[in-house]
């Protein structure tokens, strides 16, 4: 019955937050509470994804479950579980914990929720699990920052969650808080972000790679008539294949006065791909 109920694609999701059903009843599966931890007391319809728990009284859909759990794991987030992280990733657990990093004791997974653009709401949760942060099965991909834009005049771009932390802790060394965000993948912007750009100066910092250089080609060809600048990172030929802001940050890291400025110089008017490249993106 096990190996019928992990075929359910509508319990991806619940599964990713650390839910283990065990039987099946009719239009429903049950399983252990991943709220309050009774045992088969947590009921989930796989195709409406609607939960309840005859125990703690918790019900809803996903966005209630999301919204419980994030809950739980940022209180998690500390001690020996928070170090290990800031140092696997080479960011302070301040930073870490400024963004509501979490933690799973279910499944030791780590968590990130994404704010909606408003700030008002929870967007989604990335799951960090085998050196890979992924989104929760049925999320809509979000911008992670963009609730921070707000008034300001210039906006960094990055490619991935850590690097905007590690972008943010080398700008918080020159007081600088403008505001970062990060695309879930290089080859995601999608037609509904343009408007976030409007009339902003905006820096470019994808990863030095193949999926990168065609990010930036995108992004290129989506705001060059929407931003009122735009320049992108060339990163060095001799760095390797992959690397990165947190990867410059980490090289750079006691070793430089000014790598803020070394970045900036970095930065140029086209993305590094040739045009006919642009023009495919």
């Amino acid at each position: 019955m096990a190996d019928t109920l992990l075929k359910h694609k509508g319990l991806t999701g619940f599964k990713q937050l650390g839910y283990d059903p065990v039987f099946e009843a009719g239009t429903q599966v049950f399983g252990d509470c991943i709220v309050c931890g009774a045992p088969k007391k947590m009921y989930v319809n796989p195709q409406t994804k609607m939960w309840c728990c005859k125990k703690c009284g918790g019900e809803g859909g996903m966005k209630t479950l999301m919204h419980q759990m994030n809950s739980i794991f940022v209180e998690a987030f500390s001690g020996r579980v928070a170090m290990t992280l800031s140092s696997n990733r080479g960011l302070s657990v301040r930073v870490l914990k400024k963004h509501g990093m979490g933690y799973n004791k279910l499944n030791d997974t780590y968590t990130l929720p994404i704010p909606s653009a408003s700030g008002e709401d929870l967007w989604g949760i990335r799951v960090y699990k085998d050196r890979k942060l992924m989104s929760l099965s049925g999320d809509t991909a979000g911008l992670f920052g963009w609730d921070s834009i707000g008034s300001a005049k210039e906006i960094w771009l990055c490619e991935g969650e850590w690097d905007k932390m590690a972008l943010e802790m080398m700008l918080a060394e020159e007081e600088i808080h403008d505001p970062v965000l990060a695309v879930p993948g290089a080859g995601t912007f999608k037609d509904d972000w343009k408007p976030y750009f409007k009339d902003k100066v905006v820096h470019v910092l994808y990863d030095h790679d193949e999926p990168g250089k065609k990010g930036t080609a995108k992004v290129y060809s989506q705001i060059k008539n929407v931003a009122s600048k735009l320049d992108f990172i060339h990163w060095p030929e001799d760095k390797k294949e992959g690397y990165d802001v947190r990867d410059y940050k980490l090289e750079t890291d006691e070793s430089s006065l000014d790598r803020l400025g070394a970045l900036r110089k970095l930065l140029q008017e086209k993305p590094p791909v040739d045009p006919a490249l642009i023009k495919q993106a």
